[in-house]
């Protein structure tokens, strides 16, 4: 008699996918109430099938996109997540964590007012962390010196006369780019 033989060629595929988020880049600080998250995913065997997108992990919305723009962000500290399904049903996931920050620090300046030593530090105590390579203190136009402890600059006054006003001007940048 006659036989009969039959093949079937698969392969098993039971690895997610690799997924790179490229941005939100520069840091974790942004003065801006939407990042825009963009990723690459590859999957060798049975390639990509779908992304699936959250903010902190609670709902997860389905895109066949390689970005998602994220809106309505209050300040605060935000985790974006990225899910990344082959065909076969396997997944990959990254995350990202953000910090919105659209409000400008503020700067509170001691050692000011009638009678104030002449050879007196200036205090500035921040409202929030600052990117100290940001900030500049002058004194009449003269750029002072700045050392720092936490959020709090410190500059030290010499040769100031007595009896005459001096303009103090603070320029300045928090961590999301926000000016004081």
């Amino acid at each position: 008699g006659w036989v009969s033989v039959a093949s079937v060629y698969f392969i098993l595929d039971s690895t997610g996918p690799s997924l790179i988020i490229h941005a939100p880049a520069g840091g974790p600080y942004l003065n801006v109430s939407s990042v825009t998250m963009s990723w690459t995913a590859t999957d060798a065997l049975s390639g990509i099938g779908h992304y699936e997108v959250s903010i902190d992990g609670i709902s997860w919305i389905s895109t066949t996109s390689t970005s998602y723009h994220f809106s309505g962000l209050e300040d605060g500290c935000w985790t974006l997540y990225v899910r990344a399904y082959d065909a076969a049903g396997n997944l990959g996931e990254r995350s990202t964590s953000v910090i919105i920050d659209t409000i400008a620090p503020t700067a509170e300046v001691t050692a000011t007012g009638d009678g104030v030593d002449i050879t007196s530090d200036i205090v500035i105590r921040f409202s929030e962390a600052m990117s100290t390579d940001s900030v500049t203190v002058a004194v009449d136009g003269v750029r002072m010196p700045i050392s720092w402890s936490g959020n709090e600059a410190r500059c030290t006054l010499y040769l100031l006369e007595r009896d005459r006003p001096y303009v103090l001007v603070i320029h300045g940048q928090d961590l999301a780019g926000n000016e004081v």
